[in-house]
């Protein structure tokens, strides 16, 4: 016997981080902020979400000209189908969504929502919005599962923000 359930993922690497990073905050600097969320703030976060986040352990970026802060921005990683979609979330000083890079898509299929015409529908959105698929977010035919889990990161990504910001 043996075997593993599924086979091994197709793994395409749409874009690296400084190129995500270039795209949406180009001619910046950027400083790297490692944070360890107390148990106090992932059980708020957690409860916020309605969802387990993987680690107490975070990587902030923030974006900055001439010292002043531009923008923040996350890499996360949410389940698709099968395996995890690698992407950056970037907001800007207000704390609304500036932009989504997928950065790594590992599914057969579904990696439409790469596209700007599915990412471009969290701009300026802000924690007070739902960003769920089928509210305010309309996800794409054939990557239902993919447009839940990009939706799912969003908000877990302006979640910690706002919430260490």
């Amino acid at each position: 016997m043996g075997g593993a359930l599924y086979a091994s993922p197709t793994i395409k690497q749409y874009s690296t981080l400084e190129g995500a990073f270039q795209k949406v905050f180009p001619n910046t600097d950027f400083k790297k902020i490692d944070i360890t969320l107390s148990k106090k703030e992932k059980n708020q976060i957690e409860s916020a979400l309605q969802m387990a986040l993987p680690t107490q352990n975070v990587e902030l970026y923030r974006f900055e000209t001439m010292n002043k802060p531009v923008g923040f921005g996350m890499v996360t990683n949410h389940i698709g189908k099968h395996y995890p979609i690698t992407f950056f979330v970037a907001t800007n000083t207000n704390i609304e969504i500036k932009d989504v890079v997928v950065l790594i898509y590992r599914e057969d299929y579904g990696s439409d929502v790469r596209k700007r015409r599915f990412l471009k529908q969290f701009k300026g959105k802000t924690i007070d919005d739902p960003i769920q698929v089928n509210y305010d977010i309309t996800s794409i035919s054939g990557a239902t599962l993919s447009s839940y889990a990009i939706a799912n990161g969003v908000r877990e990504v302006l979640t910690i923000i706002e919430q260490k910001i």
